[in-house]
């Protein structure tokens, strides 16, 4: 008389095709199908990264490294406008002896004072394009200035996974150059905001532009 055959028992043993991969960052994971202590214990959330690191864990640049990039490239401009004043005047000058002849008529007071201010106005524009190119066209191109790359700082974007634009570099500039130029108290608001700004240690025209300063690490 045969046998009847046995009732089938799960096999405690784990499946050949290994346990079931991790969940996707941010997604809770599943309970597991198969219980046992083969199964890792994978994180149920996504971790944000330190407040003290770009979203790609590139080191944040802390505040004297980007004070001494600033002094660097504050006294590169200054010796450009030093240089673009010197023409200036030298133009002025040129314009006054030409005008002498006329002697002392109001019409001649006239002419030296619109000359005066031409210059000015000249100067001014000058200066400021000469400000754009260095700021703007070299974190264009680089994410460096002269100082920054002096001090090992780069400019990157907050997204890890875009690249930055002459956009964001000119909005950069107008905030970090311009606009502190002509509004008080503007400047060291902007350059000390970083000190008490969490998590990305950003200055206003950082918030402005979406940007960070990173360390480079090598």
């Amino acid at each position: 008389m045969s046998q009847p055959p046995a009732p089938f028992v799960p096999s405690a043993q784990p499946p050949p095709w290994g346990p079931p991969p991790p969940p996707y960052p941010g997604r809770p994971s599943a309970p597991p199908p198969y219980p046992g202590p083969w199964l890792p214990a994978y994180p149920s959330a996504y971790i944000p990264p330190s407040p003290q690191y770009r979203p790609d864990l590139q080191p944040l640049a802390d505040f004297g490294h980007r004070f001494l990039a600033r002094l660097i490239d504050s006294v590169i401009l200054g010796a450009v406008g030093v240089a673009l004043g010197a023409a200036a005047f030298a133009l002025y000058l040129a314009l006054a002896r030409a005008a002498a002849p006329l002697g002392t008529h109001p019409q001649t007071d006239t002419f030296a004072h619109t000359a005066y201010i031409a210059v000015v106005a000249l100067w001014l524009v000058l200066f400021l394009a000469a400000s754009y190119l260095y700021e703007v066209e070299l974190m264009y191109r680089w994410g460096q200035t002269i100082g920054k790359r002096a001090m090992g700082i780069k400019i990157v974007p907050v997204a890890p996974v875009t690249r930055l634009t002459r956009g964001s570099a000119a909005v950069r500039w107008l905030i970090q150059d311009a606009a502190t130029s002509f509004v008080p108290y503007l400047g060291p608001l902007d350059g000390l905001w970083q000190l008490w700004d969490r998590p990305w240690r950003q200055c206003l025209h950082d918030k402005a532009a979406r940007t960070v300063v990173v360390k480079l690490t090598r």
